[in-house]
This record gives structure tokens, C-alpha cells and sequence, in this order.
């Protein structure tokens, strides 16, 4: 009796290792060889929309409540893009050129060298400004006639003065005639500065070769002319340039 309950056992215990071993080979024939991973699926992110009819800074939201009576009509929207038309840039106009305006530098070099021309030219006319002679009792004009004369007797340091003299009277009617047309002009020109330069140095070289040869025959007239000269050039060089 014993005996037969153990082969009892026995058979059970056999029986139950063959389902298991045939389970075992089912489950690894249903896992494939090569597995594959599994496809992650995240969750959609949803963002709330905002519309906002246009851009301020104190704009309010259309997704508001209190927003939505504000812009209800199409008329409304339209108002912010007509206002704006308001402030657009107007087209540009070019400024027509200021006229321009009598200048001072001009104007007083101009007098300047009628001053130094009258100096040189009204001694020979006028017996009682004989004081304003530029040589001796020689007014200007006559040293610069005499000129012509002396030349043709051959060149010497004698002429050197009535050279002088008459670059000056030259130099004062160009600066006369230069300065009016400058007038419209602003400061005075390089060619004005120029020409006031050479009539200070052409004055100075008169002085200079008088007072060489003992400073007899300078007189007031010769004083006047260098002291015009040197106010001219003042005048020339300190105003603002053309």
C-alpha cells in the first residue's frame, strides 16, 4: 500500500516537470529574436492663443472678458491703423537755399582800399591834403606816373620805392573791385587775403627802403597807406573764409 502512494507521487511529480518544460518552450518561442523598443508617446502640449488686435504696451487681451466689448466691430479695428496714418512721415521737402545776405568783411575791405586810393590819388588834386603826400610832397599817383619814366632810364635800387608804391595802388583797386563782388559772399575769399598781403608788404618795402636812406622823405601819406594796409589784412585774415 505504501509503495503504490510513492509511485503515485513519483507519477505526479514527472508530470509536473514535463508542463513546465513545455510552458518554458512556449514562452521563449514567443519572444522574438531581435525585440524592438517601444515607441515613446508624449503628451500634445497645448498654449492658449491670444489675439490682440494690435500692439501697445497697455494693450489688454482679446481672451479676456473685459477685452471683448472693447473690440467687437470691425470699425474699431480699422481706427488704430487710420490713427497711426495720422502721424506718418510726410514726405520730405528740400529747403530751398537761403538767400544770402550782405556780408561785412566784403564790405569793409572794400571801403578799406577806396580809403588807400584816395590817400595815393587825392593829394594831387586837392593843394590843401597835399599833407597826405606819400614821398616827400609827391602824392602816390604821381610817383606811379613818374614810373614809367624812370624805367627808361635802366633799372636801379631807386626804383624800388615807386615800385612799391604802385603795387600798393594796384592792389588797392583789386581789393575794391574784389571786395564788391564778395559781398554776397560769407568771410572774404583766399584771393582777397592774398591780394591785401602783397599791398601790406609792398607798403612795408617802401617804408623800409625810405628809412634805409635816412627816413627824409617818408611822409604821413606813406604812415596812412602802411597803417590801411595792416587794418586790411586784420580784417582779411580774422573773418570767417568764403
Amino acid at each position: 500500500m505504501q509503495q503504490s502512494r510513492d509511485d503515485y507521487d513519483y507519477l505526479l511529480k514527472t508530470l509536473n516537470r514535463g508542463d513546465k518544460k513545455d510552458s518554458g518552450a512556449q514562452q521563449a518561442s514567443r519572444v522574438p529574436v531581435n525585440p524592438q523598443a517601444e515607441q515613446l508617446q508624449l503628451p500634445p502640449i497645448v498654449q492658449p492663443i491670444a489675439f490682440v488686435p494690435y500692439s501697445t504696451q497697455d494693450q489688454p487681451l482679446y481672451m479676456y472678458d473685459e477685452a471683448i466689448d472693447e473690440y467687437q466691430t470691425v470699425d474699431h479695428y480699422q481706427q488704430p491703423a487710420d490713427d497711426a496714418a495720422d502721424y506718418a512721415a510726410e514726405p520730405v521737402q528740400k529747403s530751398k537755399p537761403a538767400r544770402k545776405g550782405v556780408q561785412w568783411a566784403p564790405i569793409v575791405l572794400a571801403l578799406l582800399g577806396l580809403v588807400m586810393v584816395a590817400v595815393m590819388v587825392i593829394p594831387k588834386f586837392v593843394e590843401a591834403l597835399s599833407i597826405l603826400s606819400v614821398v616827400g610832397s609827391t602824392s602816390g599817383l604821381d610817383v606811379i606816373l613818374n614810373l614809367v619814366d624812370q624805367f627808361s632810364a635802366g633799372f636801379s635800387s631807386d626804383l624800388i620805392v615807386p615800385i612799391a608804391i604802385a603795387v600798393v595802388g594796384v592792389t588797392a583797386v583789386l581789393t575794391v573791385l574784389v571786395g564788391l563782388i564778395q559781398i554776397t559772399r560769407k568771410g572774404a575769399c583766399v584771393l582777397l587775403k592774398l591780394i591785401v598781403a602783397i599791398m601790406l608788404i609792398a607798403a612795408l618795402v617802401a617804408m623800409i627802403m625810405l628809412l634805409t636812406e635816412g627816413g627824409n622823405e617818408i611822409a604821413i601819406g606813406l604812415y596812412a597807406v602802411v597803417g590801411v594796409a595792416f587794418v586790411s589784412v586784420l580784417v582779411a585774415f580774422l573773418a570767417r573764409r568764403a
